[in-house]
């Protein structure tokens, strides 16, 4: 299971190299024909923008990255899904080849909830009208994400999730301050 890291989320400002265009012909033959995937994530690949079989997310829930399953019925978990990156969905983002990265269905669904969440605690304020150091998001999102990673095979809808993270992230704000 993998850490958030800049190093999966690559800014897309130049053109894929020979060689990644031919290891994308290889990655779109095996996801057509392995995964039953079509559409703009065999466009991506034959285009060379992905060049690997494995989960782009920050944040991957399977695992491994490089673990897919075949499209069916239904729906899996760990089938390989179309992300908006660099530019999100939620943000206008644009279903196209320069637009898209791989990744499991599930870190799919849940990396757009963490965004979120780092946004709204980032937002928050102090009764001061600071806002919350980072060491406190940071803690708070890492005990958000492991409570998604406790469900054996699925993860957790537990309410309150904003809550506690908003008490985590305060209790180390306080921890800090007293330091």
């Amino acid at each position: 299971m993998g850490e958030a890291s800049g190093a999966d989320w690559r800014v897309i400002d130049r053109l894929p190299t020979p060689q990644e265009i031919d290891a994308g012909g290889k990655v779109a033959k095996e996801l057509r024909h392995r995964y039953h995937v079509h559409g703009v994530l065999i466009a991506a690949a034959e285009a060379g923008y992905i060049s690997v079989r494995r989960c782009s997310m920050p944040y991957c829930f399977a695992v491994s990255r490089d673990h897919f399953e075949p499209l069916g019925v239904p729906l899996g978990p760990w089938m390989p899904t179309h992300e908006h990156f660099p530019l999100a969905k939620r943000l206008k983002g644009k279903r196209e080849v320069t637009n898209a990265v791989l990744a499991h269905r599930r870190c799919n669904n849940v990396g757009y909830k963490l965004e979120e969440l780092r946004e709204y605690l980032e937002q928050l304020r102090l009764d001061d009208g600071s806002s919350l150091h980072d060491e406190a998001v940071e803690a708070a999102m890492k005990d958000h994400v492991e409570q998604r990673r406790a469900g054996e095979d699925r993860y957790p809808r537990r309410s309150g999730a904003r809550k506690r993270a908003v008490t985590i992230a305060r209790g180390i704000q306080a921890t800090l301050e007293g330091t």
